[in-house]
């Protein structure tokens, strides 16, 4: 069998998720993220990713402030629905959806 390239990206695997939420403009966004980890207890510390796109890395660096929170099973489909929908282009178009990013 022959050793197959699969390039630079992060391997498969479960990871549970969590909501980042800024304001945005103005209005409340939420962001799903996977890649979330505690650093520290003493003090509390605790590191999140964030794509240099996303519109709640914007909020978050133009208010100083943010929310991070940890859905339970009962929320599975509003995750699922904050983690389909761009902040960027909600803000744009007004919609009444949830207002996240993926």
């Amino acid at each position: 069998m022959e050793k197959v390239q699969i390039g630079k990206r992060a391997p498969p695997m479960a990871m549970p998720v969590c909501l980042v939420g800024a304001t945005v403009k103005g209005k409340a966004n939420f962001c799903a993220v996977a890649w979330f980890t505690i650093l520290d207890d003493e003090p509390p510390l605790i590191a999140i990713v964030l794509g240099k796109e996303r519109a709640t890395k914007d909020g978050i660096e133009e208010n100083g402030t943010f929310s991070v929170n940890i859905p339970s099973e009962f929320n599975v489909a509003a995750v699922d629905h904050c983690a389909s929908i761009q902040g960027t282009k909600w803000i744009n178009q007004r919609s009444s959806a949830c207002r996240t990013e993926n």
